[in-house]
């Protein structure tokens, strides 16, 4: 559905490119009066005028106009006022003011009283639907031309041919590729979007067009510069409906994520702009500022330290240090295999699901308390750029199952990690400095403030004797299930892994084991 544009009412302009078809290029009457100014006669008028020579050679293109039209009657002049309505009713980079403000001034060179309340001169109907960037005012009276040869070879079909033109979307572009200069036209584009919103696109540059037909239809630029303009709308379309196809929905736009960031080039620009001290910069600014309620995450976290933050906020504010302006979130999406988060991860930053943790440990204590079920080839693999390594016993199902975050160079055999210890009996969940009891570990943690064994806890707090894993030392504790805090327990956990990692980085432990992914699996 290429009439769909995201975040932006357009419904009000489509309505006013029906009303001028229905009532000027069919029924030949004024769109602001009650005259019939687009007559054949009329637009002939116009036409021949506009031809000739002006002694006004070097000024605007409204003061040329203005000179071309003096001695033509007042329906000639409101038809050039109409007419210029129709060319700055699409382009979204002319202000509505500016719009306004040019159908007035050649409006009032027929002597009529200015419509200003018209429907059809409203902010809603002026907004655009798509920046015809500044080669379309550079060009204005090449446009008119077009225009003006567009409705002299419309007038020449009958009725019926015109009516029946206008109900077949793809037999009138190809009829329209045969009026002069039709494929160097941007008002060719912005026509054919007004009068066949479901099948044309708002794309009206023609770099953006061919740019679009390169990425997604893998065609080469020599291919799109070969072809006609309706080949290119024909591509167009195919590629729309192949993405409604990938993405289950038909509220697509090519200038919105998620499929903006995919061709446009002003994006890898930014990209190759963007450090990872911007996007410290960004989360510093959000620390002061906090967190606006539209931009809060509902499904990812980047996390940082012990806190989370919106990643498609620290993306935008990223780009704002980097580049001087913010980029809007509604250019980009989140989620996996996304542009946006791959750039933040590339960067260094973890983005993770917001109850990741939650979901984890729930999942594992489900099955910890059922006693049977050993298998673990479900569970996620990775966590925060750590391996996430789960552990139910081998054989026979073990009195401790545990949940490891093993980083570079670590193993649950002879390493260091943060852990998750389930003693069943005394239905206590640690989360813990772990240390491995097979393998002296190459390194120590340090910085720990007055550590406590999870022996010396087990007996203090539970006047019992830890069945494995007594040497690792205790962040935390919970009695399962009331004591249970999962938001609690994830700060916890996050704050210890990045603590770890530092001390890894710091440490430059590297085991030949990880860098091929293959972790030990001793405890029991």
């Amino acid at each position: 559905m290429s009439r769909f544009c995201a975040e932006q009412q357009v419904s009000e302009i489509l309505a006013a490119g029906e009303h001028w078809r229905d009532a000027a290029l069919l029924g030949e009457r004024s769109l602001f009066s009650e005259n019939n100014v687009w007559d054949t006669a009329t637009i002939e008028i116009l036409d021949d005028a506009f031809k000739q020579p002006t002694s006004e050679t070097d000024g605007r293109f409204v003061d040329k106009l203005r000179g071309a039209l003096s001695s033509c009657p007042a329906s000639v002049k409101m038809l050039a006022a109409e007419m210029m309505w129709l060319l700055l009713l699409s382009p979204s980079n002319i202000s509505i003011d500016r719009k306004r403000e040019t159908i007035k001034t050649i409006w009032d060179w027929s002597g009529s009283k200015f419509p200003e309340q018209s429907r059809w001169l409203s902010d809603a109907a002026l907004l655009g639907i798509g920046s015809g960037g500044p080669g379309f005012s550079n060009h204005r009276p090449r446009e008119l031309t077009f225009c003006l040869a567009f409705l002299l070879a419309f007038r020449k079909l009958s009725r019926d041919e015109r009516t029946k033109l206008l109900s077949r979307s793809w037999t009138f572009a190809e009829w329209l590729q045969q009026v002069p200069d039709a494929q160097a036209r941007q008002f060719r584009h912005m026509l054919l979007y007004l009068l066949f919103p479901d099948d044309f696109e708002r794309v009206f540059s023609a770099g953006d067009r061919k740019t679009i037909a390169e990425h997604f239809a893998k065609l080469s630029r020599a291919q799109a510069n070969g072809m006609s303009a309706v080949e290119l709308d024909k591509v167009l379309r195919k590629t729309r409906d192949d993405l409604e196809q990938k993405y289950q929905t038909n509220k697509l736009d090519f200038y919105r994520a998620p499929l903006k960031e995919l061709w446009q080039s002003d994006l890898t620009e930014l990209e190759a702009a963007l450090t990872a001290d911007h996007v410290k910069k960004a989360i510093v600014e959000i620390d002061q500022e906090g967190i606006p309620k539209d931009a809060a995450s509902s499904t990812y976290d980047l996390v940082q330290g012990d806190k989370r933050y919106p990643p498609k906020l620290v993306l935008s504010l990223a780009f704002k240090h980097a580049a001087g302006k913010e980029l809007s979130r509604s250019d980009f999406t989140g989620g996996e295999d996304t542009w946006a988060f791959r750039v933040l991860r590339q960067l260094g930053f973890s983005i993770v699901p917001k109850k990741f943790i939650n979901d984890l440990v729930d999942r594992f204590l489900a099955q910890a308390n059922g006693g049977q079920d050993l298998r673990t080839s479900d569970y996620p693999k990775e966590y925060r750029g750590l391996q996430v390594r789960v552990g139910f016993g081998q054989g026979v199902f073990s009195r401790v199952p545990w949940i490891a975050f093993l980083g570079q160079g670590q193993k649950v055999s002879g390493g260091i990690y943060p852990v998750l210890l389930y003693y069943r009996e005394a239905r206590v969940l640690i989360l813990a400095y772990g240390v491995s009891e097979t393998n002296t570990p190459a390194i120590e943690w340090n910085g720990l403030d007055q550590p406590r064994t999870v022996a010396a806890y087990l007996q203090q707090e539970h006047s019992r004797d830890p069945e494995r894993y007594g040497d690792s030392f205790v962040d935390v504790a919970f009695e399962v299930p009331d004591g249970l805090d999962l938001d609690q327990l994830a700060i916890r956990l996050d704050r210890m892994i990045s603590s770890y990692q530092s001390q890894l980085e710091a440490s430059e432990v590297v085991s030949p084991n990880s860098r091929r992914g293959g972790a030990e699996y001793c405890w029991t």
